[in-house]
């Protein structure tokens, strides 16, 4: 009996201790893979003479989602809020004995947001209203060269076949590949099929060698659902690594509190664009072609600041008769 009971608990704590090890497996990937996909603020908060406020309350509020998240200063009055989706955010900074303060950061993906506050001595139930902060002109937490992107520059940039790989040629120390060959775009003297592509944290390679040429894009996405992206072209930190060349992380749209939506309609033909020297040589007429691309997404809140919907469709259809001269020997 008694060694059955032994049995029994053993099997029990060998069941505890494999679920608590798959509990640490899974929340320590997805901690990994929110890396990419987030942003932190980060900063100090200090009293007008320079001294840090220990133990002061500074909450996240996202302006879009109403997401809130608080932390406390530390000993050197040092505070980090981690794991925020990108987007703007109102910092609030409360403490005994001193003025609220409270102003805006703007969180991108992959970086840090630094937000210095300086607390006054209190008056009364005063709020600070601080317009803008001092951000440091190196930024001090890593060593990424980045460049981000935002959804409006995304929808204002044209970009015929809505390629997500085409904005890499905005990041310094790029080049475009005009000629033939793999991958559309290499930094620093690696290769175009050393570049890295995660949306929403995950990765979305080709899987051939990263060639991103077949069609307006090999990754699907489509540029009227990105909401951001950032864009390493340097070295990096340990959140992206699997691929040495350039790191490009898009992070789709999504609903917010408001309802919301865009439309989009473009459309070519070959009477708007000139004829290629070739021809004109050759006395070949210009080739017939005509693009029409189009985007329509709706998003809007299922539940204020708990659940939301987005949906998005794209599409585009490109006809094309291409002119090829024959030169045939006379009789």
């Amino acid at each position: 009996m008694k060694s059955s009971c032994a049995k029994r608990i053993v099997r029990v704590l060998s069941l505890s201790v494999l679920a608590v090890s798959c509990l640490l497996l899974l929340f320590g990937r997805t901690s990994a893979a929110q890396s990419l996909i987030s942003g932190d603020i980060a900063g100090s908060v200090g009293d007008p003479t320079g001294a840090a406020i220990v133990n002061a309350t500074v909450t996240a509020t996202s302006t879009t989602t109403g997401t809130v998240k608080v932390v406390k200063t530390g000993a050197a009055g040092e505070y980090r809020i981690g794991l925020l989706q990108p987007g703007p955010y109102t910092v609030k900074v409360e403490a005994p004995d001193f003025q609220t303060a409270q102003t805006t950061a703007e969180v991108a993906v992959g970086q840090t947001a630094t937000v210095i506050m300086t607390l006054k001595v209190a008056k009364g139930a005063t709020t600070v209203e601080v317009l803008g902060t001092a951000v440091p002109l190196i930024e001090p937490e890593d060593s990424n060269m980045a460049t981000t992107i935002t959804e409006e520059e995304v929808q204002d940039l044209p970009n015929p076949g809505g390629d997500i790989t085409y904005y890499l040629n905005m990041t310094a120390g790029t080049v475009m590949n005009t000629e033939m060959g793999y991958g559309n775009t290499e930094a620093f003297g690696l290769p175009a099929t050393s570049n890295n592509f995660t949306i929403n944290g995950a990765e979305d390679n080709d899987p051939f060698l990263n060639l991103n040429n077949s069609g307006p894009s090999n990754l699907l996405l489509g540029s009227n659902d990105v909401a951001e992206m950032n864009i390493v072209a340097n070295a990096y930190s340990a959140q992206y690594g699997v691929l040495g060349g350039i790191q490009e992380n898009v992070t789709t749209r999504s609903g917010t509190n408001d309802f919301h939506g865009n439309l989009t309609y473009y459309w070519t033909n070959s009477d708007l664009n000139a004829n290629d020297w070739f021809n004109d040589n050759s006395g070949a007429p210009e080739a017939f072609a005509n693009a029409n691309q189009w985007g329509a997404a709706v998003g809007g809140p299922i539940k204020k600041n708990k659940a939301f919907f987005f949906v998005n469709y794209e599409g585009l259809r490109f006809v094309t008769s291409p002119v090829d001269a024959t030169f045939l020997p006379t009789a």
